[in-house]
């Protein structure tokens, strides 16, 4: 592949990701979120980086789908706060009991 071919197919790979970053999200009856750290090299030097993923099974019908996936320093408070407001921002209908497994 040529380096023009790679630009335009990342470009509309972009596009799509933004359409899905933005699309509304329908109510949820579970909620699940949970993280995996990465090896990021950021200024020459190698950090663990937070994958931060939430997945949801839709109340309509049961099937699940990811609604968010974000990368943050730490799983801190903060970084799930954040993490959380883009499916709240999107619409999605939160499940009416919360539930937490710890490991």
């Amino acid at each position: 592949m040529t380096s023009t071919q790679v630009s335009r197919l990342t470009a509309e790979l972009d596009e799509t990701f933004e359409q899905w970053r933005n699309s509304p999200l329908p109510e949820i009856a579970h909620l699940f979120v949970d993280a995996t750290y990465i090896k990021v090299r950021i200024d020459g030097s190698v950090r663990d980086y937070a994958v931060l993923i939430g997945m949801g099974v839709r109340r309509e019908d049961g099937k699940r789908m990811v609604l968010g996936v974000s990368a943050a320093l730490s799983e801190a408070e903060t970084d799930w706060r954040s993490f959380l407001k883009a499916p709240k921002a999107r619409g999605i209908g939160y499940p009416r009991h919360g539930y937490i497994r710890r490991p």
